[in-house]
């Protein structure tokens, strides 16, 4: 299992995409995070402020590469960050 994590532009954009991987049934468990404030660095070390929603959704390792190309396909310069890390263990019964 991974926790993915997808960092949009919008909270449309957000819901559109929670919509589309549970459609494609590509997640088990996403959740949604708006106004958030985010940082980065431009190519000439300027840091840029930006309002994002993201998205930490729950799924299999074998699905990151369906997701990301359906994300790319559909979005392309749209969708800011897309990550994954490993999950070692989750204990259901205390959600």
């Amino acid at each position: 299992m991974i926790l993915l994590t997808i960092i949009t532009k919008t909270p449309e954009q957000s819901k559109e995409i929670i919509e589309l991987l549970f459609e494609e049934l590509l997640v088990m468990d996403v959740l949604k995070l708006d106004n958030n404030e985010y940082y980065r660095l431009d190519e000439n070390k300027n840091v840029i402020e930006a309002k994002s929603s993201v998205l930490k959704c729950i799924t299999h390792y074998n699905l990151y590469k369906n997701i990301k190309s359906l994300l790319i396909k559909k979005y392309k310069e749209k969708v800011t960050v897309l990550y994954s890390t490993v999950i070692d263990e989750i204990i259901w019964e205390y959600s």
